[in-house]
């Protein structure tokens, strides 16, 4: 699987393809809709498949780096494209439109625009601070792997200090399986 530094330098290669691009906004009651426009057309869809593989891949980082709104958008790539938006300094807000009903007039809520300059830089800065962002997947192998040495050694020195150390070893991967579930 690709990595944060490996899409960060995949879309900073994309720069010259695609300088002249923007995002278009809206959400609200009207729902949400992306429009990326822009740059020349295999740079649009190199930037799409980029973002589908950025949004897959903000699944995999612990709760809470990025809002849960992000994470249940379920395209991958709008799912970027809304992490870009939550996440980007260079998001702007625009106007703020009331949605009506056709048949009687009446105002059904807010719908809100806004824009992204540049998504493809915007992209590259993100997945550049991502990859300082340790993945849980990352964790329970280290764990395991000291747990496994651990073991391993208890096994081969538990005849020589008795069952105390059988027992601590026990007890012991018990809280580190424990911890490692966390």
């Amino acid at each position: 699987m690709t990595t944060w530094s490996e899409l960060d330098a995949q879309f900073q290669a994309l720069c010259a393809d695609t300088r002249f691009m923007a995002i278009q906004y809206q959400w609200g009651v009207a729902g949400t809709k992306y429009y990326p426009a822009g740059g020349t057309e295999d740079g649009m869809l190199r930037f799409k498949t980029l973002s589908a593989q950025a949004g897959e891949k903000l699944a995999e980082l612990p709760a809470g780096t990025v809002d849960a709104e992000i994470l249940a958008v379920v395209a991958p790539a709008e799912r970027w494209y809304e992490a870009l938006r939550h996440h980007s300094p260079t998001f702007k807000h625009d106007d703020i439109a009331e949605q009506f009903d056709p048949a009687d007039g009446r105002v059904l809520g807010p719908v809100y625009l806004g824009r992204l300059p540049d998504p493809v830089q915007a992209s590259a800065r993100l997945a550049l601070a991502l990859s300082g962002v340790p993945t849980p997947r990352d964790a329970p192998a280290t764990r395991t792997s000291w747990l496994q040495n651990a073991n391993q050694w208890l096994e081969a020195h538990g005849g020589r200090y008795g069952k105390l150390w059988a027992v601590t070893a026990v007890m012991l991967g018990l809280v580190l399986a424990a911890a490692a579930l966390l």
